[in-house]
């Protein structure tokens, strides 16, 4: 693994680099952004970047006794903190903080990457924040979170800070076809994360989707009705369906008014198709999320979805 293979992150990968050929290498660097877009490899490569035996065109060689042991994940001076539950606790940080004092077995820098740092307790943090402000010689800590205003600011002042962005559709697209994977839906609803872009393939609701939505546009009742059945037993599946339906309609509502205003009309029977159909949607997710009869309100939803769909002016989204 190099940063060659990391896409769509190169200001944050050039900013790395330039630290590390100006030999000004900070103590404690945070990237932030959504999860699944290469923060996780970008610390990885990093880290063996900082102690390669023979970097070469600021990357690591892939070759040297510290670039093989990274590979093999038997590198003695890095460590890797992630969530015990929900939550990195007190006694994680105090057990790494044990650790970090000691002198390093064999690398030029000890690296300490904290996987989902935003997650610390208030303790756990407290307890960060001391080793950070006064940091021990040839320790890099790499703190990664996706949600950077759960994190204290008192952390975060004490931190490089590098922006991490979603993947663009077409490098998303590349990733995928590179697995095997050419759905439309999946593409829509990763929204730029290739870990939501994973997750959506092992619930095979890619191809689910593609085959299914049609049936909304016709009068093929006992089609989704099993398709209800089947949602309502499966929480995931459902979860990424109701996220699709709010991407499609709103992405479809924008098109309407990109498009056709250049044309100088906009159809409102289909505007206002789109706007129910939000409107029935989030009705669903609250009923949902308050333990409501989930095969009904999936059966109701479809319902109401398909009438939308087969009125005067319908908004004819997918398929």
């Amino acid at each position: 693994m190099s940063f060659a293979d990391i896409y769509g992150q190169k200001r944050a990968i050039n900013l790395l680099q330039a630290d590390f050929k100006q030999g000004r290498v900070g103590h404690a660097y945070l990237f932030y952004g959504p999860a699944g877009v290469g923060k996780c490899k970008t610390a990885a490569v990093f880290a063996k970047l900082l102690n390669c035996e023979q970097p070469k065109n600021l990357e690591p060689c892939g070759f040297c006794t510290a670039c093989r042991k990274f590979s093999t994940g038997n590198f003695p001076d890095l460590a890797i903190v992630e969530p015990v539950g929900q939550s990195l606790k007190i006694e994680q940080i105090r057990a790494l903080q044990e650790k970090i004092y000691l002198k390093s077995y064999e690398g030029k820098y000890k690296v300490i990457i904290i996987k989902e740092a935003d997650l610390m307790t208030n303790q756990a943090a407290n307890s960060l924040l001391k080793i950070l402000e006064e940091p021990p010689q040839k320790t890099v800590f790499i703190l990664l979170v996706s949600d950077l205003s759960k994190l204290p600011v008192t952390i975060c002042s004490r931190c490089q800070l590098l922006a991490f962005t979603y993947l663009s559709d077409e490098i998303l697209s590349k990733l995928l076809q590179e697995k095997g994977e050419r759905s439309a839906a999946v593409l829509l609803l990763a929204q730029g994360s290739v870990t939501k872009a994973r997750q959506i393939m092992q619930a095979d609701f890619g191809d689910k989707i593609e085959k299914r939505f049609e049936v909304l546009q016709k009068k093929g009742y006992w089609e989704w009705l099993l398709w209800a059945k089947e949602l309502a037993e499966d929480e995931n599946l459902s979860e990424f369906m109701l996220e699709w339906l709010l991407i499609v309609y709103h992405q479809r509502l924008l098109e309407l008014t990109v498009e056709e205003r250049e044309l100088g009309k906009i159809s409102q029977a289909v505007v206002k198709g789109c706007f129910k159909a939000l409107e029935e949607i989030n009705q669903t997710i609250f009923y949902l999320r308050n333990k409501g009869n989930r095969r009904l309100a999936w059966e109701v939803l479809f319902l109401k979805l398909s009438k939308i769909e087969q009125s005067e002016g319908g908004v004819a989204l997918y398929g």
